[in-house]
């Protein structure tokens, strides 16, 4: 979804939306980090894709830096606890508890709101103090036109919601956004993939995918000792107890 164009969509939908207000930059930046962590569970790639932009604009704006990259920090650290797409500690609840991704997802989406709308109002709170001002009207794109050029970039983030409502697995919901992506890219030239951009867009979501599947192999093989062990029973004995 990166290579295809969404990330920077976000990222301008955001300011578009926000940069005008007081503080605008950093709510963009919560707003991004939002949107960016429903389709990315992982903190750093999300730093790194709106942190790259917002942060400057936060600076510009008059933030402090230890603030603007706090703001940023704290936000795309959200994205691993905003469904559908959540962080390895989802995947391991999943693994630990049997219970299904999609009901985790479900119970997770009101928390993982108010975790965004938290810090959106201490941002809002700390611009307030600072006396910031929002971005000057020909420094943010307008509204309109954001959406006009680019609604479409939302079709691989509704594809992989529906799939999942669908009681599609999440490998085959995964692969039905992939496909989504990889179609909505050939709409403009600049974000077309060919082959070679199809290939490196899989690779970099394999190594992506490293971290996660480590940690819950690790998982695994520890649930499987505490089975086997019987240290699991012994564990629920001792708590029953106190």
């Amino acid at each position: 979804m990166q290579r295809a164009g969404v990330a920077k969509f976000f990222i301008d939908l955001s300011l578009a939306a926000f940069g005008r207000i007081a503080g605008g930059p950093a709510q963009a930046a919560v707003i991004s980090s939002a949107l960016l962590g429903t389709i990315n569970g992982s903190p750093i790639a999300n730093t790194v894709t709106t942190g790259a932009v917002t942060i400057p604009l936060m600076i510009r704006a008059g933030f402090p830096r230890h603030i603007a990259a706090a703001v940023e920090g704290a936000a795309s650290t959200g994205g691993m606890v905003l469904p559908p797409i959540m962080g390895a500690g989802a995947f391991i609840m999943a693994e630990m508890t049997a219970i299904p991704y999609l009901e985790i997802i479900k119970v997770a989406a009101i928390p993982g709101i108010l975790f965004f709308l938290s810090v959106g109002i201490m941002v809002y709170f700390e611009s307030r103090k600072l006396g910031l001002r929002g971005l000057d009207k020909e420094d943010i794109p307008r509204l309109r036109d954001v959406l006009k050029r680019d609604w479409y970039l939302f079709t691989p983030v509704v594809v992989l919601i529906v799939s999942l409502f669908s009681d599609f697995s999440p490998e085959g919901s995964a692969v039905h956004g992939i496909v989504a992506t990889i179609v909505i890219s050939w709409f403009r030239a600049e974000t077309r993939m060919g082959w070679r951009e199809i290939w490196q867009a899989l690779v970099n979501g394999g190594k992506d995918c490293l971290f996660v599947a480590a940690l819950t192999g690790a998982v695994g093989v520890l649930i499987g000792v505490l089975a086997l062990t019987g240290i699991a029973i012994k564990f629920s004995y001792i708590l029953v107890e106190l």
